[in-house]
């Protein structure tokens, strides 16, 4: 693939003969057009494609709160994808239209936090965390508040016209440290969360907590909690 220097002509996308035009972080590039290909239909390559899709689907819930798109921004040399980076740190922990119990919210943390107990209905999901300590890592000095941002696994629909997985984001309100007790958080779900959630009998979650300073400004991420409810 060749790259013009010098771009005279904007942004070029599309393909001219057997020429193809693409533009890629305000570049523009050009490259021969491959050769027609079948893909072979095997268990085996429906089975990547399968698990990439999920990959992708499991990255978009991640990549929608905005902190956490600003954090992986932060991390991934300039010039990459931070998004097709965190497809890629998850592929190997993502199964065939299910998720293991290692996915990946946010880069390796020295914050930590331990889930004490999970509820999760029809109506809202409970979390309550250990009382953090020094081993948490946590600065009470200058963190004041705690965040969850929580991603919801479904599978195993009741209905075979329902897709074979689905998602929800939700997160808590911010909620004061206090290191002598447990921290419990109490998410309320929309009626249109609450209308999916119905619908599937597999749920797993996946969450990670946020530290604010007095501003709100933000301080911290934990390393990720995976959860299956049962």
């Amino acid at each position: 693939m060749a790259q013009l220097d010098k771009k005279f002509f904007g942004k070029l996308k599309g393909s001219l003969g057997d020429i193809v035009f693409r533009s890629r972080n305000d570049k523009n590039y050009i490259a021969h057009k491959p050769v027609s290909y079948t893909p072979p239909d095997t268990p085996e390559f429906r089975e990547r494609i399968s698990k990439f899709r999920l990959a992708v689907k499991l990255a978009s819930a991640i990549y929608s709160f905005e902190s956490l798109k600003k954090l992986w921004k932060s991390v991934v040399p300039s010039g990459a994808s931070p998004f097709s980076h965190l497809v890629k740190i998850n592929y190997p922990f993502v199964l065939d239209n299910d998720l293991s119990n290692m996915i990946i919210m946010t880069p390796r943390s020295s914050f930590g936090v331990k889930l004490q107990s999970l509820t999760l209905n029809n109506d809202a999901l409970d979390i309550e965390l250990a009382p953090l300590t020094d081993l948490s890592n946590v600065n009470p000095d200058i963190e004041k508040k705690i965040q969850i941002l929580v991603v919801v696994f479904l599978q195993q629909p009741l209905n075979s016209t329902l897709p074979d997985y689905d998602f929800l984001k939700v997160s808590s309100v911010k909620t004061s440290i206090n290191l002598n007790d447990p921290i419990t958080f109490n998410i309320p779900l929309l009626t249109a969360d609450s209308e999916i959630l119905v619908n599937y009998t597999n749920r797993k979650v996946i969450f990670t907590a946020i530290t604010f300073d007095e501003n709100e400004d933000e301080i911290q991420f934990s390393s990720t909690i995976n959860y299956t409810v049962v």
